[in-house]
């Protein structure tokens, strides 16, 4: 669980996280706890799905994740390929693009936010912000 990590303050040089993100109930905490665990200037690199801003990008990013993924794996891995059809819910519940990079700055800053597939990949590599800019919390849920 993202939100409440169990770190001391400051302790890492450098945190990732692959395909996982997504996975937090309520990001703007998750990323903050994120924040807090590493030491000042360190890095936090993300891999993860994205939500594109272009309403048709999203749907094809959105008919490949409900669709396609799951009846690849089918047929791959049989019954096992239904943990996949999972991550549709979370790409739905994701911020677009362009507001995760606005809640990334809250915590980091100098963030090169790549996309991939259409933008339904987000590669991130940012450093943790000296000074947190206040009034730009928002949470996400």
């Amino acid at each position: 669980m993202f939100e409440i990590l169990s770190f001391k303050s400051g302790i890492f040089d450098l945190i990732m996280c692959g395909f996982s993100l997504r996975d937090s109930i309520n990001m703007n905490l998750a990323l903050e706890e994120i924040a807090k665990a590493l030491k000042k200037d360190d890095k936090f690199v993300i891999v993860d799905l994205g939500n594109p801003d272009n309403f048709l990008k999203r749907w094809i990013v959105g008919i490949w994740w409900r669709f396609i993924v799951p009846l690849i794996t089918i047929v791959l891995v049989k019954r096992r390929g239904l943990f996949y059809t999972a991550i549709y819910t979370t790409y739905k519940r994701l911020p677009k693009n362009r507001e995760f990079k606005r809640i990334l700055s809250i915590w980091f800053s100098k963030a090169m936010f790549r996309v991939k597939m259409l933008g339904g990949v987000v590669i991130v590599t940012a450093k943790k912000r000296k000074h947190i800019i206040k009034n730009m919390e928002k949470t996400f849920i």
